[in-house]
């Protein structure tokens, strides 16, 4: 119905102006006139019927031009329209949505561009961005006018896309912190572990022993290499615990990214705590490069922030044995 109201000033401009040239087609008597006049009497049928075939053919879409973003910077979305028809349509809108998952607006934003005959093109849309989080891009539905603005179709468009933006990585000068012991729960799974200076058992060697492990006083006696079998411990690990309240949000992410790649700097393997408010669980994610790293932070962005996180109160109520937790608010990274 919107549609076609938006359609109604031109029809009745175009009727009006049929009515004036038949006036002065009854009132001069003019051959000429007579033919123009039957030609816009004609001329919206052939304009409506020629946009009604030619439009199904016609492809409108909008994707993000790189799948992941930095700050500062632009995201640049590219809308590419192909119309393999004759006939050109120059009334073309699409709506289209761009929001950061941490502050939806729900303004849709619109692009008008002409469908060129026999053409495909590419339109760039420059976004500018300015805080970390996820971006989601919705297409929501494409307007296509005929020439003479007398019929008007509607599509009904459900792409959507996820855009990654990384915050600012703020490294820390130095680390001291201390390293969290494992959980059934959340342990990282290590085939080697920590050896401890406990002794289990003295046994043969076997290829692949390490040479500072063999017993070598009793080897000095013995024409064989025994080997000094130590009791393995529980792992450690560092747990991170981001806390996404919405005045500190930004920095959060920031110390955050930027500790991450500190303790990926150092070979080591974490853990990174992302609490889920609305269920008040833990989802654990191990983090032992770039990818995985990524993919937290992606977990993250999915999370609303809140007034008072209560994310470290929970884990403590769920571990309350643990140590070594780190939690990291704002621009603060403390001990738990």
């Amino acid at each position: 119905m919107w549609t076609k109201l938006k359609n109604l000033p031109y029809i009745i401009i175009y009727i009006a102006g049929v009515l004036l040239l038949l006036l002065a087609a009854v009132f001069y008597r003019q051959p000429l006139l007579s033919v123009l006049l039957i030609l816009m009497i004609v001329l919206p049928f052939l304009s409506v019927y020629a946009a009604r075939c030619a439009i199904p053919r016609i492809e409108v879409d909008i994707i993000p031009e790189y799948r992941e973003y930095e700050l500062p910077g632009e995201v640049r979305l590219i809308v590419s329209v192909s119309n393999p028809t004759f006939l050109p349509l120059l009334n073309c809108r699409l709506t289209y949505r761009i929001e950061n998952m941490y502050y939806p607006d729900g303004r849709d934003r619109e692009l008008l561009f002409p469908a060129e005959a026999r053409r495909n093109k590419k339109i760039y849309i420059p976004v500018t961005v300015e805080s970390a989080g996820m971006l989601r891009l919705r297409a929501m539905k494409v307007e296509i006018s005929d020439p003479l603005h007398m019929y008007t179709q509607y599509i009904v468009k459900s792409d959507m896309y996820d855009i990654p933006v990384m915050p600012k990585s703020n490294k820390p000068e130095k680390i001291s912190l201390t390293k969290s012991e494992s959980m059934e729960e959340d342990a990282i799974w290590a085939p080697d572990g920590e050896l401890t200076m406990d002794l289990r058992q003295i046994r043969d060697y076997v290829p692949g022993d390490r040479l500072k492990d063999v017993h070598w006083l009793i080897a000095a006696k013995r024409d064989e290499l025994p080997v000094k079998e130590y009791e393995r411990a529980k792992e450690l690990y560092y747990m991170l615990l981001p806390e996404l309240t919405e005045d500190t949000l930004q920095d959060t992410l920031s110390t955050f990214y930027g500790l991450a790649q500190a303790l990926l700097d150092m070979g080591e393997t974490f853990r990174v705590a992302v609490y889920r408010d609305f269920e008040g669980i833990f989802d654990f994610i191990t983090v032992e490069d770039e990818v995985s790293l990524k993919q937290s932070l992606y977990e993250l962005y999915r999370e609303q922030p809140v007034t008072d996180s209560a994310a470290y109160e929970k884990y403590k109520d769920m571990y309350p044995d643990s140590i070594g937790l780190v939690r990291i608010r704002g621009r603060e990274i403390t001990e738990g």
